[in-house]
């Protein structure tokens, strides 16, 4: 594993909701969705959700709609959602 994928990791395992967000998008949810599921406020989820885009994990599918965004794990949120899987 990369440098940049451990600091992805420590960033993610960081915060409690950033791990419940990331986690939970196994496929592709509105921040509604991730605040129902994560039992969480939905300031938190979309915080969260926003980290992460910012952070290249998660990917807004829908980023010109003003609501219903649905957001889906990128790429590199995947390989690191494999390592997240390995590590439990």
């Amino acid at each position: 594993m990369s440098g940049s994928s451990w600091s992805d990791l420590s960033f993610v395992s960081r915060s409690k909701e950033r791990s419940l967000v990331f986690n939970c998008l196994d496929e592709p949810k509105t921040p509604t969705q991730v605040k129902n599921e994560c039992k969480i406020q939905i300031s938190r989820a979309s915080r969260a959700l926003k980290e992460l885009t910012n952070r290249g994990l998660v990917e807004c599918l829908t980023p010109r709609e003003v609501r219903g965004r649905y957001y889906k794990k990128s790429r590199k949120g995947e390989k690191l959602a494999a390592v997240f899987k390995a590590r439990r």
